[in-house]
């Protein structure tokens, strides 16, 4: 009998084990993959559900323009949302009926947020709307230098007003301490022009589209905003956090919509058409629009090209406020006012 060494275990081990695997049957071979589905066999994603906004707007002027563009333009239904409109005549109705629930979402400027916060309020910025304004100062023709101005009565929105705020500083520059005028709250826009018209005051601060109208019927342009304020962010979208974190996706939606409106505006291939649509909007005619699309949009570029906030228009605002004392110094930070990150969602960063 042979006599095995561990050796030859080993060796007769391995033969085995080489058998075993000749016998074996052949693996499988790995299954095909499947290709991946074109754009057509894709499940389409679910629509998003139906929605209502209820929108503040506290006048009817070129501040606006791109929510009127994604009105006529489908935007927001394309979101699934019906966004309705009421015009509150001032800020402080518009922040309060913010504050109150009345308004999901409501444009306004960046004093009335800062305000309503100093107050207690819970409400922040979430996209621009006006970056660089540029309200004129309208006088009755037969003022002639800012010194005419002395002891006379202005038309203002309301006493906090960011207009009212610009109105004080381009009068300061000129050489008119605050007690050598008056102030008269009357409201919107059209309030305050009647006032010029009828005599009651000397002049006011009047934004576009209507300022062309006015000076083409007989009131004389005395200055701009800008030549004191070039950079001062005068309306804003805001909410209430609280509204926000429970309505992402209706925010999200609504602000997606606001921003293809924004980069609407700035194709020059939409001209005639955003010229139609602040006319429409506006009750103004077409001319006064093209002149209003040359400042807004060619030069000054006031509307956010994509929904963003002005970080440096803010800080002028709340530095007015401060220097009117409005605000007890220091100016609190603009980034403490304003959360983009709803703005980033809806852009798909």
């Amino acid at each position: 009998m042979a006599k095995y060494t561990p050796a030859r275990y080993l060796l007769l081990g391995m033969s085995v084990l080489v058998l075993l695997a000749c016998s074996a049957p052949a693996a499988a071979p790995p299954p095909a993959t499947a290709p991946a589905p074109t754009p057509a066999e894709r499940p389409a994603a679910p629509a998003p559900e139906p929605a209502r906004i209820e929108f503040g707007m506290v006048v009817p002027v070129a501040h606006y323009w791109a929510y009127w563009v994604a009105q006529d333009q489908g935007l927001f239904r394309e979101q699934q949302l019906t966004v309705e409109t009421t015009v509150t005549e001032t800020p402080s109705r518009a922040i309060q009926a913010l504050v109150g629930g009345s308004l999901d979402i409501s444009g306004g400027g960046p004093d009335s947020v800062a305000l309503a916060n100093n107050q207690g309020a819970d409400v922040v910025i979430v996209a621009g709307q006006n970056n660089r304004v540029a309200y004129a100062l309208l006088v009755h023709p037969s003022v002639q230098t800012y010194a005419d101005l002395r002891g006379k009565q202005f038309a203002v929105s309301d006493l906090q007003d960011g207009s009212t705020v610009l109105l004080r500083r381009l009068l300061a520059a000129n050489g008119l301490r605050p007690e050598e005028y008056d102030l008269l709250p009357v409201g919107g826009t059209s309030a305050r022009l009647g006032a010029i018209q009828n005599g009651a005051v000397i002049g006011a601060m009047i934004g576009q589209p209507q300022e062309f109208r006015a000076v083409d019927s007989g009131l004389k342009r005395l200055g701009y905003s800008t030549s004191v304020v070039p950079n001062y962010t005068f309306e804003v979208l805001s909410v209430r956090r609280e509204w926000a974190r429970a309505n992402e996706d209706r925010l999200v939606r609504f602000l997606r919509a606001y921003t293809q409106a924004c980069r609407w505006l700035y194709d020059p291939a939409h001209r005639a058409d955003a010229i139609r649509i602040l006319a429409t909007n506006t009750r103004t005619d077409e001319n006064d629009a093209a002149r209003t699309y040359a400042l807004y949009i060619e030069e000054l570029k006031a509307i956010p090209q994509n929904g963003e906030v002005s970080l440096p228009g803010v800080a002028a605002v709340l530095d007015s406020l401060v220097e009117v004392g409005v605000l007890t110094p220091p100016a609190p930070p603009p980034e403490r006012l304003v959360d983009e990150s709803y703005l980033r969602k809806a852009q798909g960063q």
